[in-house]
């Protein structure tokens, strides 16, 4: 199904159950329009719309988490104005929206970070570069002991959420455009071994962190992504959690290969059922590069589609026992594969328009018929929202949107 949204879509589109019926609602964020409005539209699993939000300049992607116990996820939301959460029906909770008046964006993530039973809202405020503090308060926004803190440089990816060290709290993860990923503890304290260089180049950009325990010793691994302006050279990452280079790593890409912490995502996820993970990079102008945990390319790798590969996504969309990924490209096409880097049958599918890099694109079974859904944003201003039935079931879903869950706490398990 199809169904129009106005204006410029900014990082794609969200299925979560905000009601309690059993079916996910469909949240689809706009970055501005033309009088630099930025609105969070909300429509029903049948594109009916249940209500909209509308804010000054920037609404980014939202988060979900069940901040008042009765068993329904709220929405959390940043804006360029301060920091919101909406019941399933769009009204305000109790305690918010916090201000943070000249604000330029919030990113959010929600984890409980300090093991009291009750979650937490993780999130960035950037004063248009001249600061920039990084949050940590209850589901009331009150502000945790020891937090904010201000970040060491004025650029910052989306913030990554675990616990890396088996401590029993959670640790907070970020990296800058300038040189270094940083690594905080529950209670503000920086956490020991971090942080650390991860520069390619002084043009570099950043890409949004993953954890996950690639190598099987029950701790996590940070994987991070690093590319020139223009895409021409990149590398990957992957550090251990006490902040040392995990071995064989970083691996360096000559061309086409782009990280950037909310437009083109990557993405792992165990492709062919032998236990281990697969790690998914984005490309232009080419397929995406899978490897394995190891740093080498595996088949089907880098295979040239002019029309690139873009945020995957990682699911079983046809019963069989393998999982496929599904890609993105700009002339409006969206892709599926094999985890040999095959064409699936009946793909590519085209939309309505360019699909933009930023959009990203989502699966889960939004009718609860045990059916994934595919969702995408096209349009050349992302005024087309795509809803599409797949063959697979939900519970095969390896990657399914930005982040990893609804939470974005960016931890793969």
């Amino acid at each position: 199904m199809s169904y129009p949204v106005e204006a410029r879509v900014s990082t794609g589109l969200s299925f979560a159950d905000i009601n309690g019926d059993g079916n996910c609602e469909v949240l689809s964020q706009i970055m501005y329009t033309e009088d630099k409005i930025g609105t969070l539209f909300v429509y029903d699993h049948q594109a009916n719309r249940l209500w909209t939000f509308s804010n000054d300049t920037i609404v980014w992607l939202p988060a979900f988490g069940d901040l008042d116990d009765d068993n329904i996820d709220e929405v959390i939301v940043g804006t360029s104005k301060g920091l919101y959460a909406f019941d399933g029906d769009g009204s305000l909770m109790p305690d918010f929206p916090i201000s943070y008046p000249g604000c330029y964006c919030i990113e959010v993530s929600i984890a409980d970070v300090n093991l009291d039973d009750s979650l937490d809202i993780i999130y960035f405020v950037d004063w248009d570069g001249d600061s920039v503090r990084l949050y940590v308060s209850d589901k009331h926004g009150q502000a945790l002991p020891g937090w904010p803190i201000t970040t060491p440089e004025y650029f910052y990816t989306h913030p990554a959420v675990a616990d890396i060290d088996n401590d029993g709290y959670k640790e907070i993860l970020y990296n800058t455009w300038a040189d270094s990923l940083h690594c905080y503890r529950y209670d503000g304290s920086r956490q020991p071994g971090f942080p650390v260089p991860c520069l390619l180049t002084p043009e570099c950009g950043p890409s949004e962190i993953i954890l996950c325990d690639l190598d099987h010793d029950n701790y996590l691994e940070i994987l991070i992504g690093s590319c020139t302006a223009w895409a021409d050279t990149g590398c990957l990452y992957i550090y251990r959690h006490d902040g040392s280079m995990q071995p064989g790593w970083p691996v360096y890409f000559s061309e086409n290969i782009v990280f950037h912490p909310d437009q083109y995502h990557f993405a792992v996820g165990d492709l062919n059922n032998d236990q281990d993970i697969e790690i998914l990079i984005t490309g232009t102008g080419s397929g995406l590069r899978i490897l394995d945990r190891n740093g080498h390319y595996l088949p089907g790798s880098g295979q040239r589609y002019s029309w690139g590969a873009m945020n995957p996504v990682i699911a079983n969309i046809d019963f069989t026992p393998e999982k496929e990924f599904v890609v993105q490209s700009g002339n409006g096409r969206t892709s599926a594969f094999y985890y040999n880097g095959e064409l699936c049958k009946g793909w590519p599918i085209q939309s309505q328009g360019h699909v933009n890099y930023w959009n990203s694109i989502t699966i889960d079974d939004i009718d609860n018929d045990g059916i994934i859904e595919l969702g995408i944003v096209a349009g050349a201003t992302g005024k087309i929202l795509h809803v599409w039935d797949l063959h697979g079931s939900p519970v095969d879903i390896e990657w399914g949107r930005p982040y990893f869950d609804l939470q974005r706490t960016c931890h793969y398990r």
